[in-house]
């Protein structure tokens, strides 16, 4: 089977015969992140609120327990989403150096599936949210690859230190720098004097070039993804149950971080504050504790996965997940469109949910996956027979 991500469904087996049967655990693993961002939205467009995370390091208003308990198991969705595209990398070019391809090859379609990536995100955020084009979740892995169609050549040690440099020292160092100064000077000042930096560092829809995910913020994790999957096709770590200890490792240097208030917490938990808030991080722009936190529980799921594979995998849940995880880049897109345009015409009206936001919302997201999984299925049917048509670049 291939390990896919948002971005590629690269044929593991031609990379790494004897532990291909193991890799398809990360297919599942991108199947339940798709699933958790399918939720996301599905409470997003019937204005169901889930929220577990803070925006902008403003304090939320939280709803009920269900509510946020919903919302911390679809914010573990984003880390999967970036962390797993890197590792496609790998995987891609390693099975494209198998069939003969030149590393300018390898390079130049990396960047045209970026740029495939910019055009896709901009008719979806155009057509579902009737916005301006923004740098939205796509064009955030576009900018991953551009940054892994270069980065790639270079030793893996190298790349290892890049991507630590810009997620623990320059993402939130530059954001602390700057805030005093766009505090002063107004966001839309700044914006026009210092485009560049705010492409780099801060989240604003609401001056141009709108930006929802800043190209410091999220895309480095795609640099975290590449290092994991080159060691894996390199032989330098296995995937065992084991990693979940990683897991744990990281959840106990995030509640350290919390207990500090420091750096890496652009919301700093206060002790006056209900004990639910200290869970609650914030997500855009990313703050290190909540990448820390999320990525912890995405690795003790996978752990999970691991342990429970060989029961998992032949039955209905793992097939679903493994062709979620398989179609993803088409689950993107048209999940979007159901939940956007599709679903909020087949449910009943908001009154008749009142005060019941959040069976509306679960309702809606069954409704939407039984939509997706044939239609994936159909996808990914149709990609293989034409493996060299342009659906290679989707």
């Amino acid at each position: 089977m291939s390990a896919s991500s948002v971005i590629f469904q690269a044929n593991v087996s031609t990379v790494q015969s004897k532990t291909n049967s193991r890799f398809v655990v990360l297919d599942m693993l991108r199947g339940i992140a798709m699933l958790l961002m399918a939720l996301d939205h599905a409470a997003y467009f019937s204005r169901s609120g889930i929220a577990a995370e803070s925006y902008d390091c403003i304090k939320p208003e939280l709803e009920s327990w269900p509510h946020i308990l919903s919302g911390i198991l679809t914010n573990i969705a984003t880390p999967i989403f970036y962390v797993l595209a890197g590792s496609s990398v790998a995987f891609f070019e390693a099975s494209r150096r198998n069939r003969g391809w030149t590393e300018w090859q390898i390079t130049r379609f990396l960047l045209v599936r970026a740029v495939v990536l910019f055009l896709l995100d901009a008719l979806l955020v155009v057509g579902v949210y009737q916005s301006p084009p923004t740098l939205s979740v796509l064009s955030a892995v576009g900018v991953a690859l551009v940054m892994l169609a270069f980065l790639r050549r270079l030793p893996v040690w190298v790349v290892t230190l890049v991507g630590f440099i810009l997620i623990v020292v320059v993402f939130p160092t530059g954001l602390y720098l700057m805030a005093g100064i766009v505090q002063e000077m107004g966001l839309a000042e700044f914006s026009t004097q210092y485009p560049l930096l705010k492409l780099l560092f801060l989240q604003n829809t609401s001056v141009f070039p709108p930006v929802q995910y800043p190209i410091l913020g999220w895309p480095p994790l795609g640099l975290v993804g590449y290092v994991f999957g080159r060691l894996l096709i390199n032989r330098k770590i296995t995937l065992s149950f084991k990693i979940g200890w990683l897991g744990v490792a990281g959840l106990g240097i995030w509640f350290i971080l919390r207990l500090v208030r420091g750096y890496g917490n652009f919301l700093p938990y206060q002790s006056d504050w209900e004990p639910v808030y200290f869970i609650i991080q914030n997500k855009q722009p990313p703050s290190l504790v909540y990448i820390l936190f999320y990525l912890s529980l995405a690795l003790l799921i996978l752990a999970a996965l691991l342990r429970f594979q060989r029961l998992i995998l032949p039955t209905v849940i793992g097939h679903i997940l493994t062709v979620f995880g398989q179609t993803a880049l088409f689950f993107y897109a048209a999940h979007l469109l159901i939940y956007g345009l599709i679903i909020p015409r087949i449910l009943p009206s908001q009154t008749v949910f009142v005060g019941r936001g959040l069976i509306r919302c679960y309702l809606a997201f069954v409704l939407g996956i039984l939509i997706l999984y044939p239609l994936c299925i159909g996808y990914r049917k149709l990609k293989r027979t034409h493996p060299n048509s342009v659906l290679r670049f989707l």
